[in-house]
């Protein structure tokens, strides 16, 4: 449960009440520096009914990641082991991302690994180097796994493709959830023209720096487009270099929030946008759009991987290519030019996909329902 937005924590926090009205008792455990927990209090222990969260403050934030890598994984083993002495659990669900347990504690349990982003499979697309440690870590808890369950087709493909899949593994595909009540759409009559909103981090693997080019490319033909940008920015520098290269009058329409406000701020913002868009390179599933999809925004998502597996092009909402700054400015300037009837029409259909694949209700049931069945089939090895 994270104690900020973003990525996986936001997709454990959106779907985890949801899993426990399904008559799933959690226990959700996390391991976070113990600045973090000092900046946003939060306790060591939340419970509620069926719901238990444990927050491990790690004592070996200061050390050089190579040796932290490790002592942090023996710790989090290490606390499991004693836990399960004391609780009754029936399986181990863990993300694939950073390899937290490439041991698991308990031989016995399913080690169940949902792919949501390791860094194993985005270094291996992106073509960087990343760090062997960190991927040989992420291997073999994928090789531990009694089941993978994939956010997206694309990315189960990818990682079956690079990492070997051990033996008698049972694979699935169910998707990242949102709270579709929280993100329900504004009155249309409140959409401002011209308005495209982005909101994920600002950083180049989200293709801002697309985008931004776009937007000076588009501005001459649509003096009214105006652009917010949403969420943090990792590396500022990188940013003003960005916004320092637009000319003077786009710099002028592009508005930056920084991090708002899942829970009101963001859907005033994007509850009012004529675009929706998100230029990313690469993807595991991607909440981002599939919120603004909810609030019946037009949303324009690049080919990055998974945008196939949650837009139907020109029905629920529009596919550009990645990196290519002209051909995403020439969809904006298309999406833009909407009619009211159009708008709504794309926009009702959109909302209507959330609501029969994304909605948390209908993905709980399915992750509640392949969990049951993985630990029924495995009592019965």
């Amino acid at each position: 449960m994270p104690p900020l937005n973003g990525g996986i924590g936001t997709a454990v926090a959106d779907l985890a009440p949801a899993l426990v009205a399904n008559g799933i008792n959690l226990t959700i455990v996390g391991v976070y520096p113990p600045s973090l927990l000092r900046q946003n209090p939060l306790p060591p222990l939340d419970r509620t009914p069926n719901l238990t969260i444990l927050r491990l403050a790690s004592p070996w934030t200061r050390l050089p990641f190579r040796w932290r890598l490790p002592l942090e994984r023996r710790t989090l083993r290490r606390f499991l082991t004693r836990h399960l002495r004391h609780s009754k659990t029936d399986a181990l669900l863990a993300d694939d991302y950073d390899g937290w347990l490439p041991i698991p504690p308990a031989s016995t349990l399913p080690l169940i690994t949902r792919l949501n982003g390791s860094n194993l499979v985005y270094d291996h697309l992106l073509q960087r180097t990343g760090h062997p440690a960190l991927h040989q870590s992420e291997q073999r808890m994928l090789q531990s796994a009694r089941a993978w369950i994939g956010v997206s087709r694309f990315f189960l493909d990818a990682t079956t493709s690079l990492v070997p899949p051990p033996p008698s593994l049972v694979t699935t595909v169910i998707p990242n959830a949102i709270d579709a009540q929280a993100f329900s759409p504004l009155p249309s009559s409140e959409t401002i023209p011209g308005r495209i909103v982005f909101h994920n981090s600002l950083t180049p693997r989200k293709g801002l720096q697309d985008l931004l080019q776009a937007f000076s490319q588009i501005l001459p033909l649509r003096p009214d487009a105006t652009l917010f940008l949403c969420g943090s920015a990792p590396n500022p520098d990188w940013l003003e270099k960005q916004l320092s290269a637009l000319p003077p009058l786009a710099r002028q329409a592009v508005t930056l929030t920084g991090r708002i406000d899942r829970q009101s701020a963001l859907q005033n913002i994007l509850g009012r946008a004529s675009v929706a868009c998100y230029p990313s390179h690469l993807e595991t599933f991607g909440l981002s759009p599939v919120e603004a999809m909810a609030m019946q925004r037009v949303t324009l998502y690049t080919d990055c991987g998974p945008a196939r597996d949650v837009i139907r092009d020109g029905i629920d909402g529009f596919i550009t290519p990645v990196a290519n700054p002209s051909a995403l400015a020439e969809k904006l300037l298309h999406t833009l030019a909407l009619n009211p009837d159009q708008r709504q029409a794309i926009g009702q259909a959109a909302r209507s996909t959330v609501l029969q694949r994304f909605d948390r209700p209908i993905v709980a049931h399915q992750m509640a329902d392949f969990l049951r069945s993985l630990i029924a089939s495995t009592s019965s090895r």
